[in-house]
C-alpha cells in the first residue's frame, strides 16, 4: 500500500481517498498513484470499472470514458516526461450525472490547438482527437513541468 506521501511499496498503486487539498482544481473521490509506464493502465482501468460497476450508468458512456483515459495514459507515458522513476496521479470522481478523471504527470506544455485526425496512413496522432470526441470536456493545464489533464463524460 502507500505511506502518507503516496509512495508505492511492493509495486502496489498508492490510493488516497479524498485527499485533493494539495491539487488545486482537481476534485476527486479517489487518487491513484501509478508508475509512469504503459502497464499501469490495467490498474487504472480496473479501478474505473469497479467504481462504474456499482452505479447504474450507461455502458456505452463508460466505454467512452475508459477509451479516453487509455489514450490519455498512453500520451502521458509516450509524450510526457514519464520515466521509470516518475509517477502518474489519477483522480477519479463519479456521480449519478457524470464521470471525471484527472491525470497529473510530468510533461512540458504543448500547443492546445483543436485536435484533428492525422492523415489516413499515419500510425499515430489520434489520441487527443479521440479524447475530445469521446468526452464532453477535456482541458489541459501546465504548471512547472506538470501537466494536468481533466476529462469529463456525462452519462448517457
Amino acid at each position: 500500500m502507500a505511506d502518507d506521501q503516496g509512495e508505492m511499496e511492493s509495486g502496489a498503486p498508492a490510493r488516497r481517498a479524498g485527499t485533493d487539498g494539495d491539487r488545486p482544481h482537481c476534485e476527486a473521490d479517489e487518487w491513484l498513484v501509478v508508475p509512469g509506464v504503459l502497464d499501469s493502465w490495467a490498474t487504472v482501468r480496473a479501478t474505473l470499472e469497479s467504481h462504474c460497476g456499482v452505479r447504474a450508468v450507461d455502458e456505452a458512456a463508460v466505454s467512452d470514458l475508459l477509451l479516453a483515459v487509455s489514450e490519455a495514459m498512453s500520451n502521458a507515458v509516450l509524450h510526457g516526461t514519464c520515466f521509470d522513476d516518475r509517477t502518474i496521479e489519477v483522480g477519479i470522481r463519479l456521480d449519478h450525472q457524470a464521470g471525471a478523471v484527472t491525470l497529473l504527470y510530468p510533461g512540458e506544455p504543448f500547443a492546445l490547438v483543436e485536435p484533428s485526425l492525422p492523415p489516413t496512413f499515419s500510425t499515430k496522432g489520434r489520441g487527443r482527437y479521440l479524447m475530445n470526441l469521446l468526452c464532453d470536456e477535456v482541458t489541459y493545464h501546465f504548471d512547472g513541468g506538470v501537466t494536468r489533464l481533466n476529462m469529463r463524460k456525462v452519462w448517457g
